[in-house]
């Protein structure tokens, strides 16, 4: 990858699941690009993004392509990960092709969206030194396919994905081994996994975007947004204020929110119900918490008692809304 990328990157959020709450402008690209990757928590696995927006895709005419975010995966088997995905995107973009990366809810709140674009920058800040050659990390990941690349055949059976090819599923040689290896998973992406042992720097993303890389973000309905909704709670009014937190954080960071803040969203709370549960009692927020799971899709789930969740397995898309009465 010797050239400046001339194509544009569109970091496409296409909501939290209804079909209906894609915006205007992510429906015209998703129609439009020629590129779109999509993210799977493991080969062959199902894509969530994907199915939202399955009904607007033509692949007869659309490069939809797999890509194997593992956020299970070892922090080593991460990094190669992210650094395959980066350098094929960053492949095309080189190309001059514009290509979409679609996730579920927003592209900039918990979504691998962050990641790949912190990839991409370390990619690009590589490359600024050295010219593509046979040691370059293009070539260390094997020979990444331009105009030959196939579409994606039809959809299999077992609502899944196609299969697509391997090199545009995941890497070659060591990466495809340890994706190949990585412990069992969900059968959807990991879409809010963050973890301090990615591959690239956080603050590249936090901070300044590459500079050389033309990036697009499409904003979309967050999860929060759809479960507030659902439950006909608002999230802030006036002065109030709101915190969103990962159910698995910190048990003192949590105490700290439910006892200062007006509207606590919390995520993740499929990994954590009874810990959750046993916090919001503690701070006598238990009988304010409505748990809401798939918000905006025909198996929503809404639930007011918290309680009667203790012990239960959860689904992954699920979060607690913790309102103030006043």
């Amino acid at each position: 990858m010797s050239r400046t990328p001339t194509g544009t990157l569109y970091g496409i959020g296409v909501g939290p699941g209804d079909p209906e709450l894609v915006t205007l402008k992510a429906y015209r690209l998703l129609r439009s690009l020629p590129i779109l990757y999509v993210p799977v928590a493991r080969p062959g696995g199902s894509s969530y993004a994907w199915r939202i927006v399955e009904r607007y895709l033509d692949p007869s005419c659309q490069e939809i392509i797999e890509l194997v975010c593992a956020m299970r995966e070892d922090p080593a088997g991460r990094a190669r990960q992210w650094r395959a995905h980066a350098w094929r995107i960053a492949d095309q973009l080189t190309r001059g092709r514009d290509v979409g990366f679609l996730t579920e809810g927003d592209p900039l709140l918990y979504s691998t969206f962050i990641h790949l674009v912190g990839a991409l920058a370390e990619c690009l800040d590589q490359n600024q030194s050295r010219e593509c050659s046979a040691a370059s990390p293009l070539r260390e990941l094997g020979e990444i396919p331009g105009d030959t690349a196939s579409p994606r055949p039809e959809r299999a059976a077992g609502n899944t994905l196609g299969q697509v090819p391997a090199q545009h599923q995941h890497g070659n040689g060591e990466i495809s081994e340890s994706i190949a290896n990585a412990p069992p998973g969900p059968d959807t992406e990991d879409i809010r996994g963050h973890d301090p042992a990615q591959p690239h720097d956080p603050a590249r993303v936090g901070g300044a975007w590459p500079v050389d890389l033309s990036i697009v973000i499409v904003p979309g309905v967050s999860s929060i947004q759809a479960a507030a909704a659902t439950a006909r709670l608002p999230l802030a009014d006036g002065d109030e204020r709101l915190a969103v937190l990962p159910a698995t954080a910190d048990p003192a960071a949590l105490r700290q929110a439910l006892a200062t803040f007006e509207t606590i969203v919390l995520l993740k709370v499929s990994a954590a119900i009874d810990r959750v549960i046993d916090l919001l009692e503690e701070a006598g927020r238990a009988n304010a918490a409505v748990f809401v799971s798939r918000a905006g899709r025909p198996d929503e789930i809404r639930i007011a008692n918290v309680r009667s969740l203790r012990g239960q397995a959860l689904d992954y898309f699920s979060l607690v809304i913790v309102r103030r009465t006043r």
